[in-house]
């Protein structure tokens, strides 16, 4: 029988999904804790936790493209921006209004894209955390995103039992 190269054991945060930074030398974990921590892929020690979101639980995370920072999306209704290096907390997206279930940067990471229990879309400023634009279409709360590589075309996997795909540049 195989053995894994590395085993990473969380068991007081409840580890719920997993993530490699794009060098893959970093873990990206989420927890029922309301944390997501960052953990050596070669030895599973752990480097940092990202803790913000005052104990509800982290649903999603995710790596920007070069690396330097990570999406949180969480039940306590906001996703925020780290610094994937320091785990230092940079801007919180708050205005969905319900569960954040899900964040991805744009591929220049100029953008974020946050999906919810609420069945919106929502594209923000990265740096700022401005909304610049709610999209709307979806029955039944937004699980999942995918941005193309050219990050003109955002596609959501939502609970109504479909996909849509937006153009981001109008929301359509």
């Amino acid at each position: 029988q195989d053995a894994p190269v590395t085993v990473i054991t969380d068991p007081d945060s409840g580890m719920e999904a997993a993530t490699f930074s794009p060098d893959g030398a970093r873990v990206l974990t989420t927890g029922f804790d309301g944390t997501a921590k960052i953990w050596d892929a070669g030895n599973g020690s752990l480097l940092f936790t990202l803790n913000g979101h005052d104990g509800s639980q982290v649903r999603d995370a995710q790596f920007s493209s070069d690396g330097k920072h990570i999406v949180t999306a969480s039940v306590d209704k906001t996703a925020r921006i780290w610094d994937a290096n320091t785990g230092n907390d940079m801007v919180t997206l708050a205005g969905h209004t319900d569960y954040v279930l899900t964040a991805i940067f744009s591929h220049d990471g100029a953008f974020v894209y946050t999906g919810g229990y609420d069945n919106t879309i929502r594209k923000w400023d990265a740096r700022t955390g401005k909304v610049l634009q709610v999209m709307t279409g979806h029955t039944g709360r937004v699980l999942g995103l995918a941005v193309s590589m050219d990050d003109r075309l955002l596609a959501s996997g939502s609970a109504d039992m479909t996909v849509k795909v937006w153009d981001v540049r109008t929301g359509k």
